[in-house]
């Protein structure tokens, strides 16, 4: 009795489940070829990645294939399953357990039937294939527990990038705080050197104000030496002209002095009275003359005392 024949359409993308009960955890590659075998679309999982296959660890014993953009000639569709165990004792720690080439087969309403990819056939279908019991189920159980112990490395792998990337804010956060604290501090400094700068301007303002004020002093004590001098020439010509008014003021005393002792002489009789600083002659006629001899010294000193005060106003 001919084999019964699931056809799918060369062409077309499909979906097949892989069921198995050693699970697919560990490491393994799947070769898939119908007619032609250096033709192949491989599929596997590396210990890191799954390659043209997912996996749910909720559902360990099953694997979806993806046939996307296979490329896969017709023909009957054959898989053949290499297992890559960690063993120790072998040169790079890992063991290679190949299973035997088989066919393809899915069930249909209780018929098996052999999966061949044709000219015509189903479109894009999804079909399901459960893989042989392992014989040995000591090896079985060692998958699980490579399983387990990668599931387990997987986890700590995540924690571990957890709390590398919590250090790695850290201290990007501290950098940032490092960094402002260094613009503030640059803020402040400048903020002090403007400070100091506008201190500094106002300082050398004041000096020159200082200076201005001092030029300005000096120019002044100039100016008062000048008229200092001035006034001295000015007081001693006034002084000069003073003594001359008294030294002729004494001449004319004298010369009245004379005339009236002359006046006595040719009289006769001549009446000379002193009476405080007042003198008075009366001649022969009885005519009398009078002069205050106080009258003409106040009029020395008040000459003397006006260049005091002017001498003594200038140099003030």
């Amino acid at each position: 009795m001919a084999a019964k024949i699931f056809r799918i359409n060369y062409k077309s993308d499909f979906i097949l489940t892989m069921n198995s009960d050693a699970g697919w955890a560990i490491p393994f590659c799947i070769k898939f070829w119908t007619s032609v075998p250096s033709r192949a679309y491989f599929v596997g999982f590396d210990g890191t990645t799954y390659t043209h296959c997912a996996y749910d660890p909720s559902e360990p014993t099953k694997l979806v294939v993806q046939f996307d953009d296979h490329h896969l000639p017709i023909g009957d569709l054959n898989y053949q399953i290499a297992y890559h165990f960690t063993v120790a004792d072998f040169p790079n720690d890992t063991e290679d357990e190949v299973i035997n080439p088989a066919a393809i087969t899915t069930e249909i309403d209780g018929d098996t039937y052999h999966v061949m990819l044709d000219f015509t056939g189903e479109t894009a279908p999804e079909i399901e294939f459960n893989l042989p019991a392992y014989a040995n189920e000591q090896q079985r159980i060692a998958n699980e527990e490579q399983r387990i112990a990668n599931e387990e490395a997987r986890v700590e792998a995540e924690q571990q990038r957890v709390e590398e990337f919590t250090e790695a804010e850290q201290r990007i956060n501290a950098i940032i705080t490092e960094g402002e604290t260094a613009v503030n501090n640059a803020n402040a400094a400048a903020i002090n050197a403007n400070q100091k700068a506008a201190a500094a301007q106002m300082a050398a303002q004041n000096a020159n104000d200082a200076s201005t004020e001092a030029n300005e002093a000096a120019s002044d004590a100039r100016a008062a030496g000048e008229s200092a001098e001035a006034a001295g020439q000015q007081a001693t010509t006034i002084a000069t002209a003073a003594a001359q008014r008294a030294e002729t003021a004494a001449t004319a005393a004298n010369q009245a002095a004379q005339a009236a002792q002359q006046q006595a002489t040719g009289a006769g009789k001549v009446n000379a009275q002193l009476s405080g600083t007042v003198i008075t002659i009366t001649n022969r006629d009885g005519v009398a003359s009078s002069i205050d001899v106080m009258d003409s010294i106040q009029e020395f000193v008040d000459d003397i005392n006006s260049v005091l005060d002017m001498i003594n106003g200038e140099v003030i």
